[in-house]
Protein backbone atom coordinates (compact mmCIF):
# COMPACT_ATOMS: atom_id res chain seq x y z
CA UNK A 1 0.00 0.00 0.00
CA UNK A 2 1.85 2.75 0.99
CA UNK A 3 5.46 1.28 0.04
CA UNK A 4 4.07 1.04 -3.18
CA UNK A 5 3.00 4.61 -3.54
CA UNK A 6 6.60 5.79 -2.43
CA UNK A 7 8.04 3.48 -4.55
CA UNK A 8 5.63 4.99 -7.36
CA UNK A 9 6.42 8.70 -6.24
CA UNK A 10 10.34 8.33 -6.05
CA UNK A 11 10.17 6.79 -9.43
CA UNK A 12 8.86 9.50 -11.23
CA UNK A 13 10.68 12.03 -9.13
CA UNK A 14 14.05 9.85 -10.40
CA UNK A 15 12.89 10.18 -13.99
CA UNK A 16 11.80 14.11 -13.99
CA UNK A 17 15.54 14.48 -12.44
CA UNK A 18 17.39 12.48 -15.21
CA UNK A 19 15.61 14.30 -17.76
CA UNK A 20 15.85 17.81 -16.64
CA UNK A 21 19.60 17.39 -15.61
CA UNK A 22 20.25 16.12 -19.26
CA UNK A 23 18.21 18.88 -21.19
CA UNK A 24 20.21 21.49 -19.25
CA UNK A 25 23.79 19.97 -19.19
CA UNK A 26 23.75 17.35 -21.12
CA UNK A 27 22.14 17.24 -24.74
CA UNK A 28 24.75 19.57 -26.03
CA UNK A 29 27.54 17.60 -24.90
CA UNK A 30 26.54 14.09 -26.06
CA UNK A 31 25.00 14.96 -29.09
CA UNK A 32 21.69 13.50 -30.24
CA UNK A 33 23.27 10.32 -32.14
CA UNK A 34 25.42 9.61 -29.13
CA UNK A 35 22.93 9.71 -26.72
CA UNK A 36 20.54 7.54 -28.29
CA UNK A 37 23.14 5.06 -29.02
CA UNK A 38 24.35 5.29 -25.17
CA UNK A 39 20.88 5.26 -24.06
CA UNK A 40 20.06 2.12 -25.82
CA UNK A 41 22.83 0.06 -25.30
CA UNK A 42 22.12 0.65 -21.14
CA UNK A 43 18.33 0.40 -21.37
CA UNK A 44 19.02 -2.81 -23.43
CA UNK A 45 22.09 -4.41 -20.53
CA UNK A 46 19.83 -3.45 -17.44
CA UNK A 47 16.88 -5.33 -19.69
CA UNK A 48 19.14 -8.48 -19.95
CA UNK A 49 19.95 -7.78 -16.37
CA UNK A 50 16.47 -8.08 -14.77
CA UNK A 51 16.26 -11.14 -17.11
CA UNK A 52 19.09 -13.30 -15.33
CA UNK A 53 17.97 -12.05 -11.68
CA UNK A 54 14.40 -13.07 -12.48
CA UNK A 55 15.68 -16.76 -14.03
CA UNK A 56 18.13 -17.14 -11.30
CA UNK A 57 16.05 -15.93 -8.22
CA UNK A 58 12.58 -15.88 -9.60
CA UNK A 59 10.37 -13.64 -7.49
CA UNK A 60 8.48 -14.61 -4.37
CA UNK A 61 5.99 -12.05 -3.18
CA UNK A 62 5.60 -13.74 0.76
CA UNK A 63 9.56 -12.95 0.83
CA UNK A 64 9.77 -9.16 0.94
CA UNK A 65 12.25 -7.58 -0.10
CA UNK A 66 15.57 -9.72 -1.52
CA UNK A 67 18.63 -8.81 -2.75
CA UNK A 68 17.65 -10.15 -5.72
CA UNK A 69 14.72 -7.89 -6.37
CA UNK A 70 16.79 -4.80 -4.95
CA UNK A 71 18.70 -5.39 -7.89
CA UNK A 72 16.12 -5.98 -10.29
CA UNK A 73 14.31 -2.73 -9.26
CA UNK A 74 17.50 -0.90 -9.16
CA UNK A 75 17.84 -1.97 -12.89
CA UNK A 76 14.34 -0.77 -13.34
CA UNK A 77 15.15 3.04 -12.28
CA UNK A 78 18.78 2.63 -13.93
CA UNK A 79 16.83 1.76 -17.03
CA UNK A 80 14.40 4.20 -16.77
CA UNK A 81 16.97 7.15 -16.26
CA UNK A 82 18.50 5.90 -19.10
CA UNK A 83 15.80 6.31 -20.92
CA UNK A 84 15.33 10.15 -19.88
CA UNK A 85 18.42 10.61 -20.68
CA UNK A 86 18.00 9.54 -24.00
CA UNK A 87 15.23 8.39 -26.32
CA UNK A 88 12.71 9.88 -23.64
CA UNK A 89 13.67 13.40 -24.75
CA UNK A 90 15.92 13.52 -27.53
CA UNK A 91 12.93 12.32 -30.30
CA UNK A 92 11.43 15.42 -29.60
CA UNK A 93 14.20 17.19 -30.21
CA UNK A 94 15.83 15.40 -33.46
CA UNK A 95 12.26 15.47 -35.04
CA UNK A 96 12.52 19.49 -35.15
CA UNK A 97 15.94 19.08 -36.73
CA UNK A 98 15.73 16.78 -39.29
CA UNK A 99 13.05 17.98 -41.60
CA UNK A 100 13.08 20.59 -44.21
CA UNK A 101 11.07 23.73 -43.33
CA UNK A 102 8.31 23.01 -46.02
CA UNK A 103 7.38 19.69 -44.27
CA UNK A 104 8.46 20.31 -40.54
CA UNK A 105 5.13 21.05 -38.89
CA UNK A 106 3.98 17.78 -40.42
CA UNK A 107 7.12 15.82 -39.87
CA UNK A 108 7.04 16.91 -35.95
CA UNK A 109 3.34 16.28 -35.74
CA UNK A 110 3.92 12.90 -37.07
CA UNK A 111 6.85 11.94 -35.14
CA UNK A 112 4.97 13.46 -31.46
CA UNK A 113 1.60 10.97 -32.54
CA UNK A 114 4.19 7.72 -33.23
CA UNK A 115 6.07 8.74 -29.71
CA UNK A 116 2.48 8.47 -28.16
CA UNK A 117 1.22 6.22 -30.07
CA UNK A 118 4.00 3.31 -29.23
CA UNK A 119 4.18 5.02 -25.43
CA UNK A 120 0.66 4.21 -25.12
CA UNK A 121 1.06 0.14 -26.79
CA UNK A 122 3.96 -1.18 -24.74
CA UNK A 123 2.21 0.81 -22.01
CA UNK A 124 -0.80 -1.31 -21.98
CA UNK A 125 1.26 -4.46 -23.81
CA UNK A 126 3.53 -4.97 -21.07
CA UNK A 127 1.68 -6.10 -18.08
CA UNK A 128 0.11 -8.65 -20.62
CA UNK A 129 3.70 -9.30 -21.18
CA UNK A 130 4.84 -9.92 -18.09
CA UNK A 131 2.13 -12.09 -17.04
CA UNK A 132 2.56 -14.48 -19.90
CA UNK A 133 5.80 -14.47 -20.79
CA UNK A 134 7.74 -13.43 -17.47
CA UNK A 135 11.17 -13.10 -18.23
CA UNK A 136 11.62 -13.31 -21.61
CA UNK A 137 9.67 -9.62 -21.50
CA UNK A 138 13.02 -8.20 -19.95
CA UNK A 139 14.86 -10.06 -23.11
CA UNK A 140 12.60 -8.95 -26.07
CA UNK A 141 13.17 -5.56 -24.57
CA UNK A 142 16.44 -6.11 -24.35
CA UNK A 143 16.31 -7.16 -28.27
CA UNK A 144 14.36 -3.96 -28.80
CA UNK A 145 17.08 -1.67 -27.79
CA UNK A 146 19.56 -3.48 -29.22
CA UNK A 147 18.11 -3.42 -32.31
CA UNK A 148 17.74 -0.25 -31.80
CA UNK A 149 21.40 0.39 -31.66
CA UNK A 150 22.25 -0.64 -34.97
CA UNK A 151 19.35 1.50 -36.20
CA UNK A 152 20.94 4.25 -34.84
CA UNK A 153 24.43 3.69 -35.55
CA UNK A 154 23.50 2.97 -39.35
CA UNK A 155 20.79 5.47 -40.14
CA UNK A 156 20.76 8.55 -37.70
CA UNK A 157 22.99 11.29 -38.04
CA UNK A 158 24.07 13.58 -36.00
CA UNK A 159 22.55 17.07 -35.77
CA UNK A 160 24.51 18.72 -32.68
CA UNK A 161 25.74 22.00 -33.61
CA UNK A 162 24.42 22.24 -36.57
CA UNK A 163 21.96 25.04 -37.93
CA UNK A 164 18.50 23.72 -39.88
CA UNK A 165 20.33 25.43 -43.05
CA UNK A 166 23.51 22.69 -42.39
CA UNK A 167 20.88 19.73 -42.24
CA UNK A 168 19.10 20.78 -45.05
CA UNK A 169 22.10 21.45 -47.39
CA UNK A 170 23.14 18.46 -46.18
CA UNK A 171 20.80 16.26 -46.83
CA UNK A 172 21.05 17.65 -50.31
CA UNK A 173 24.13 16.73 -50.89
CA UNK A 174 24.56 13.92 -49.80
CA UNK A 175 20.76 11.93 -49.88
CA UNK A 176 20.14 8.59 -48.29
CA UNK A 177 17.38 6.59 -47.62
CA UNK A 178 17.28 7.01 -44.02
CA UNK A 179 18.53 10.73 -42.17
Amino acid sequence: GQDNLLITGFFGVVKVISCLFFLLFLVERLGRRGSLLAGALLMGMYMLIVAILTVKFPPDPDAGLTPSSIASLTMIYLEAMSYNISWGPVPWVYTGEIFPTRIREAGVAIGTATQWLFNFVFSQATPHAVENLGWKTFVMFCVFNWALVVFVWFFIRETKGKSLEEMEERKCSNPRIFF
